[in-house]
């Protein structure tokens, strides 16, 4: 795919991402890889600010499994650098420990 190719479905995508936090409030970040790698990256308020606050929500404040899948899916992405990794291996490890011993609190 070409620049031209490349800027025309990521205007489209925009556009429908702005849609979604103008319209219907939502907090939203995209991010599209070209061909040699270079990322684009799009969100509303801010990209940086969507995902930090993605990475560094609170598990308290939701379900153990959906923040095992959040982290799982955010481990598994390429895009994410080793800071990150770390962080949220660690926070993976946290999340695993602690439905462990929910499970054996029941089971007592």
């Amino acid at each position: 795919m070409n620049n031209a190719a490349f800027g025309q479905y990521t205007r489209f995508i925009t556009a429908h991402v702005q849609h979604l936090a103008d319209d219907l409030g939502a907090e939203t970040a995209v991010i599209c890889y070209r061909q040699n790698g270079v990322p684009f990256t799009y969100g509303r308020p801010s990209f940086v600010e969507v995902m930090n606050r993605f990475v560094n929500h609170q598990a308290e404040a939701e379900a153990t499994i959906v923040s095992l899948h959040r982290a799982i899916a955010l481990v598994q992405l390429e895009g994410v650098n080793q800071v990150q990794r770390t962080v949220l291996l660690h926070r993976l490890d946290v999340l695993i420990n602690e439905a462990i011993e929910r499970l054996t609190t029941d089971e007592a």
